[in-house]
Formats: structure tokens, sequence, C-alpha cells
């Protein structure tokens, strides 16, 4: 074998060596590029899952909202009738002379226990809606850590 004809053998070696390190690097770097779309793929899900979590939360958030002003609504509707029909009543109970004494006493008992009962009522309705609403109000949370899943992996 001539010189030349070694060399041109040594060099078809060296390219052929050469080809192998470029397609093993080529193939490692399309499986990278792979595993990284994939997870763009599944975090842009995560986002698109967790945008729908958030508007559902918002959505019960307003409803909470709402049902919590109906109950207040209701219970002003109520405290004022109730109002009315005592006052009616009392007003009989003064009118007669024979139960106008204890009548007195008796009205100012039931307005101050009815104004308590109101109240309380009141106040566990504004209590229940802010308990609720901070639970149902993503953006009243505090931002959490991913769970592991969600985590980039280290490689």
């Amino acid at each position: 074998m001539s010189q030349t004809e070694l060399i041109a053998v040594v060099g078809a070696v060296v390219v052929l060596l050469l080809s192998l390190v470029a397609l093993r690097s080529w193939l490692k770097t399309r499986r990278a590029i792979q595993t990284a779309a994939d997870e763009v793929n599944r975090l842009n899900a995560v986002t698109v899952e967790r945008a729908l979590v958030i508007k559902r939360a918002e959505q019960i958030g307003k409803t909470l909202e709402a049902g919590t002003q109906a109950v207040a609504l209701g219970t002003d509707v109520v405290q004022s009738t109730h109002g009315v029909i005592a006052s009616s009543v009392f007003g009989i109970l003064d009118a007669i002379p024979q139960t106008k004494q204890g009548a007195g006493a008796a009205r100012e008992v039931h307005d101050a226990t009815a104004e308590g009962v109101y109240t309380a009522i009141s106040e566990v309705n504004k209590a229940v809606g802010g308990l609720l609403k901070g639970l149902t109000n993503p953006s009243a949370r505090q931002p959490q850590t991913p769970p592991p899943s969600d985590q980039p992996k280290d490689k």
C-alpha cells in the first residue's frame, strides 16, 4: 500500500469517526430538544389547568358574595317585619291598662334580645362570607411552590 493510499484510508477512518461523533451529538441534542418540547407542552397544560381553576374559584367567589348579600338582605327584611309586628303587639299591650306596665318591661327585653339575635346573624354572615371569600379568592392567597411533579427536572 502506498503512502497516498494509507493517508486516504486514515483520512476515511478519521472522517468516519468524526461522522459518528457528530451523529451521536446530533442524536443527543435531538433528544434534549424533544425533552424540552415535552416539558413546555406539559407546563402549558398545567398553566391552562391552573387558569381554569382560578376562573372557577372566581366564579364561586362571586356566587358566595351574592349569597352573603342575599342572606343580609333577607335578614334585614325579617328584622324590619319583626319590628313592625312587635311594635303593633306592644302598642296593643300598652293600650290596655292592665298590661301596660308589664308590656314596657317585656318590650325592653324583647327589643334587646331581637337586636342581639339579628346582630349575631349579621356578624356570622359577614364572617362566613369573608372566610369563604378568602378560600375562593386566588389573589388573596400566597403563591405556593409548585408540587415536585411541576418543577423542572435536573439533568
